[in-house]
Parts: C-alpha cells; structure tokens; sequence
C-alpha cells in the first residue's frame, strides 16, 4: 500500500514539475531517481531520471529522459538567471538548449552528462560538487586531449565575442564537457550564471584571466598525460598575446 502510494505521488509531483511533457506528449511523468548534484549560495540541483508513458495507450514502450530542475532559494534570483539565460542566447554564447522556468524558483535545463559525457565546473567549490569531477579523478585524469588546441581556439574566440558585447564571464560560469573516456574532445561551455555580468566595458583582459585560470586548473587537477607539459605550454603561448599568463603576472609585480 506504502509502495502504491508513493509511487502516485511521484506521478502527482512529476507531472506538476514537468507540464510541458505531459501536455505535449498525452503522458504520464514518473520521477523515478532523483539525485542531488550540486547546491551553493542561490540553491540546489537535482538530476531527475523520468518515466514517460503513455496515457491513450498504455502498451507502448515508456520513453526514458532526463533533466536538472535548478531551485532557488529565492525567486528573484531565479528571475534573474533566467534573464541572464535569455541575453546569453541573443548574442549567441554557446549555453543550455533548454532553460525554462516551471515556477517562481524553478528552473528546468538540459542534462550535459547524458549520453557518457562528463560535466565539470573549476571555479571555487565547483571540484567537489562538480558532475563527474571525483569519478575522473579516481580513475586517474585524463591521459590524452583530442584536439586540445582547437578547443582552446574556439572557447578563445567565444571569449572575446563576449568581451567585445561588454560581457563579463568570470572563472566560475565556464563549464568543461566531453565524453566520458580517458581520451575526451573537450569543450567548454557556459553553465553557471550566478556571477555573470552585462555591459562591462574594456572587459577583454579580465576575462582572458579568469578563462586561463580555469585551463590551468582544468590540467593541474584532471590531466595526467605525458603531454601535459605541451599542452601548459601551448595555453601559454595562446594567452601570452593578453598578457594574462603566470610569468607575465609575476613579472609585472617584481
């Protein structure tokens, strides 16, 4: 009785947090697994494993899909992410497909780590929290990058896009995904909008600093490649037009 009945309230809460399923596809949402993958100063996030059957005929094969519902503490904050969303897409920066908001201090997005891909954060407390960050580490980083130094050039390019529309990407927004192997393609991506900020003039170098912050603890905490001293060197060679790199700070103090 205890089983059937938690099991309605699933169905009950699953269909409430996910309406747009329910009502485009004639479904019945079960939240079958719900796990907590990150909580911080605005809220939590929770991955949401969902069971999609259908309501006309209940003999097709239920659908699997997945989602993070981000909640805020705070319904302006959750506003406020959402606006931050909307302004990412008009001027184009590469970000979630799917961004919606389900209530006051919900939002629903796109789950990056389907599929055997890795989504990791390196700004501060990101490493701990971070989807997939400990489960690499444990089976000792990675030992090659695919393409290393073509990912470097676009996340580059996206980054003076941004600074050149006044927009401030600081450490902790970049987020680094790629298949879930000892040998990924990365890409990087902006994932976190807490700290993101608009028309922030001459902005450029600022960002380039926090962008190669995030590289370099990229390599120090999840590489462990006998090329990893080519790919340090490489990443300075690229951020060394900026001005941003350990020597040219350290010089720059002396």
């Amino acid at each position: 009785m205890f089983k059937e009945l938690f099991r309605k309230l699933r169905v009950k809460k699953a269909n409430k947090n996910f309406p747009h399923l329910s009502k485009s596809e004639n479904s019945k949402i079960i939240d079958n697994n719900i796990d907590l993958i990150g909580e911080g100063y605005y809220g939590t996030v929770d991955l949401h494993n969902l069971i999609i059957q259908n309501k006309k005929n209940p003999n097709f094969a239920p659908k699997n899909r997945s989602f993070i519902i981000k909640k805020f503490k705070k319904s302006s904050s959750c506003e406020n992410s959402f606006q931050i969303y909307k302004k990412l897409i008009q001027n184009q920066i590469p970000t979630y497909t799917t961004y919606r908001k389900i209530s006051d201090n919900k939002i629903i997005m796109t789950n990056l780590i389907k599929n055997h891909h890795f989504c990791i954060g390196v700004g501060e407390g990101n490493i701990e929290k971070g989807i997939d960050a400990q489960h690499i580490i444990n089976l000792g980083g990675f030992i090659e990058l695919i393409n290393f130094e073509k990912s470097i050039n676009t996340i580059i390019e996206l980054t003076i896009k941004a600074s050149k529309k006044n927009i401030q990407l600081p450490l902790d927004s970049y987020f680094i995904i790629g298949n879930l192997s000892q040998s990924p393609e990365i890409s990087f991506f902006i994932g976190d909008f807490d700290e993101i900020k608009f028309n922030q003039k001459n902005i450029l170098i600022t960002n380039m600093s926090e962008l190669y912050s995030v590289i370099n603890s990229f390599l120090l905490t999840f590489v462990n490649s006998p090329n990893k001293s080519f790919y340090n060197k490489l990443v300075n060679e690229k951020f060394s037009t900026f001005g941003v790199t350990n020597s040219q700070r350290k010089n720059k103090n002396n």
